[in-house]
């Protein structure tokens, strides 16, 4: 190469040096924003599908507003045009005063109607439905009565937000529509603050008939009568008897009148009687009469048979217990439990009496179905007791004992020893209830005891399993009298009779 050329050559290489060097560094700069934008693109994805999840919240919260608020906005809508008579059962905020309290008129009427669950209830004259619902809470199947329709849709409303299934028909309170009513059909009327528009736009009379017709169908009647001067401007006071039992007068040789309270109004400083009516009830087993004062669908509080169809009621006297059981394909417990139950007590009657065994005084049976009348015997379930002390813990233990030990010695087990199947009092404990009685043995009976009295001693509900065969948890009955007892059970001793020598000794109950 020429001189010059080399001169050339040199003056142009730093130029060339810096011009590769820029392009080095703008393919780095390049790669770095292709860096940059894919790392942009990612916060940009995971922005939107933050949002996405956000947005789908955000809808699912309103839409849930949105409902309560168009539930709300109904009921708002519909208390508008109603008079404020009752509250707004189980809805705050709505109705803050109404014109009558009904909190302790429903307590009330509840603990009249004992015991409420299972029990058919017509609420004539339902306002805004709150004793409807009331009584419904409690286990009542309920249907209302309301003349005004927009007070029955408020508590059809009601009825939807708390989710109570109680029926309200527009129907106005006559002797026609009393007539429809089916016999045997519902257990109980409410008639609170009705009668005296009765009185007033129908006349006495037409009351009288109504009470009478009522009580040809229904057995109890609960109502609530305004009477006479408790305000003499009101437009209906004119129209009242002197006596607000006047409205009574064709059934009062009939019924038992209970007075359940006084209870106060909106409309003046009077009270207003608050009454239990009854019908003088009987049921016939046997060719004899057995008069009742109230009946149910379950042999015991929370029993599972009263949910289903097993077609069973109790007729509850002051003297008896009539036990009535209707036959069917559905309910095939009936026919083993009703038919067992008379065999035991038929059988047994031959020999000896059994240890505390409730006598059986009549009974009736066919193909429909069997009656059984049985004295009764006063006290409490053993399940409804709470937590005994031990004195009626070891009483409990002792008359169960002796009567197992007595069922033994002729051949036959319980087979369904439970807490709701024994019945205490002061003079000792009864086991109830021989439908599972049998010569086999179904379960261990003595084992089904220890369930009753561990469960109770312990506070809880005795589980309702059958076949019991294994021992529960004796451990609470250590440091009390029945520790020996529970020590012999958990070493294997089964026979009743051997099982009694390890109680302290008492006086026998007699």
């Amino acid at each position: 190469m020429s001189n010059p050329a080399r001169r050339a050559l040199a003056t142009l290489m730093p130029g060339l040096a810096a011009g590769r060097r820029r392009l080095l560094q703008m393919t780095d700069d390049v790669t770095h924003l292709r860096q940059d934008v894919a790392r942009v693109d990612r916060d940009l994805a995971a922005a939107n599908a933050a949002l996405v999840h956000a947005q789908a919240t955000l809808d699912a919260i309103h839409e849930t507003t949105r409902q309560h608020d168009d539930r709300l906005d109904v009921l708002r809508r519909l208390v508008s045009k109603v008079e404020h008579y009752q509250p707004l059962y189980g809805v705050a905020g709505i109705v803050e005063e109404p014109a009558r309290e009904s909190q302790e008129r429903a307590r009330l009427i509840a603990e009249a109607l004992e015991p409420v669950r299972g029990r058919r209830v017509l609420d004539i004259g339902s306002s805004l439905g709150y004793m409807s619902f009331a009584l419904a809470d409690r286990g009542a199947h309920v249907v209302g009565w309301e003349y005004n329709a927009d007070n029955a849709e408020v508590a059809r409303q009601v009825a939807a937000i708390n989710g109570l299934p109680v029926t309200f028909l527009v129907k106005e309170l006559t002797v026609e529509s009393v007539r429809t009513i089916p016999h045997g059909q519902v257990d109980a009327v409410l008639v609170l603050a009705v009668l005296h528009h009765v009185i007033h736009y129908q006349g006495l009379e037409a009351a009288q008939e109504i009470v009478r017709e009522l009580l040809d169908r229904v057995p109890v009647l609960v109502v609530e009568l305004a009477t006479k001067g408790e305000d003499p401007d009101l437009f209906w006071d004119a129209s009242q008897p002197e006596d607000p039992l006047e409205v009574l007068a064709l059934v009062k040789d009939d019924v038992d009148v209970v007075p359940i309270a006084e209870v106060g109004t909106h409309l003046s400083t009077r009270t207003r009687p608050l009454l239990r009516i009854s019908r003088r009830q009987s049921v016939t087993v046997g060719g004899r009469s057995f008069t009742f004062d109230s009946t149910s669908y379950e042999a015991y509080a929370g029993s599972p048979i009263a949910n289903g169809p097993w077609r069973r009621r109790y007729f509850h006297g002051r003297d008896h217990i009539v036990k009535e059981y209707l036959f069917s394909q559905d309910a095939p417990d009936n026919w083993s439990q009703i038919i067992g139950e008379l065999y035991t007590y038929s059988t047994l009657g031959y020999h000896s009496p059994i240890h505390h065994m409730i006598e059986l005084v009549a009974s009736d049976i066919d193909h429909r179905g069997a009656r059984l009348a049985l004295a009764r015997v006063p006290g409490t379930l053993l399940s409804e007791v709470g937590r005994p002390d031990d004195q009626v813990l070891v009483t409990v233990v002792r008359d169960v004992l002796r009567t197992l030990a007595d069922l033994r010695d002729h051949g036959f087990r319980h087979n369904d020893v439970r807490s709701w199947n024994i019945i205490v009092n002061d003079r000792g404990a009864w086991l109830i209830d021989y439908g599972r009685a049998a010569h086999t043995p179904l379960e261990d009976d003595v084992v089904a005891l220890a369930w009753a009295v561990s469960s109770v001693a312990r506070g809880t509900p005795e589980p309702t399993t059958d076949l019991k065969r294994d021992l529960p948890d004796l451990s609470g009955l250590t440091g009390t009298p029945l520790e020996p007892w529970a020590d012999a059970l958990a070493q294997g001793e089964r026979d009743p009779g051997t099982l009694l020598t390890t109680l302290p000794t008492a006086p026998e109950a007699s």
